[in-house]
């Protein structure tokens, strides 16, 4: 206790990691917004590109600062994994509507925009997390925070039955093309696992 008020704690990270929970906000509210029928998805994926420009640029600034500070709030391998975790939703949520896009989709099919609303949902669930970041001066961390993430649980529990059913049915998207449902296989993500 003593210590935490002698060394300095950097609060610029508890601003970046706000910044960069505010842009997967975003990205779950465009999200949610490609599930409604008169949603434009070639207009959201332009619009979370833009996003995820955004939270490159974030998260860059993020790890850099973690590289020159020398006392940081949290372990720098927590710092690490939770701002390349938060960048991951979002690069994520943008190649899938990238996709939905170049495969010509038009409009989601019920259960996929079902997911659409769950996955939005708890995106902002997982801003609303950690914005609450910062430890209280005990050390623990903020009811709010717990709070938040423990509301993940409820809806990431619809995913499961979500897909059951979009695999009960016919065909999973709606497309302006002959073909109604996209290619079996798709483009790896290309990126290093954990």
């Amino acid at each position: 206790m003593f210590l935490r008020k002698i060394i300095p704690q950097d609060k610029v990270f508890f601003e970046l990691f706000r910044e960069l929970a505010g842009s997967v906000r975003e990205a779950g509210e465009v999200l949610t917004r490609c599930a409604d029928d008169d949603c434009l998805i070639a207009g959201m994926a332009e619009e979370l590109k833009r996003i995820e420009h955004h939270a490159d640029d974030v998260t860059h600034a993020l790890l850099e600062r973690m590289e020159s500070t020398f006392v940081t709030p949290f372990d720098r391998e927590d710092i690490h994994m939770l701002a390349d975790r938060l960048d991951e939703v979002i690069d994520m949520t943008e190649e899938a509507v990238r996709l939905a896009a170049l495969y010509g989709i038009e409009r989601l099919s019920r259960p996929t925009a079902e997911m659409a609303r769950v996955l939005g949902r708890a995106c902002a669930q997982v801003a609303d997390a950690v914005a609450a970041l910062p430890p209280r001066r005990s050390g623990r961390r903020r009811p709010r925070a717990t709070r938040s993430s423990a509301q993940l649980w409820p809806i990431s529990s619809r995913i499961p039955r979500i897909r059951w059913k979009s695999s009960s049915g016919r065909t999973s998207f709606h497309s302006s093309r002959t073909r109604s449902t996209p290619p079996k296989t798709l483009p790896a993500r290309s990126r290093a696992l954990p």
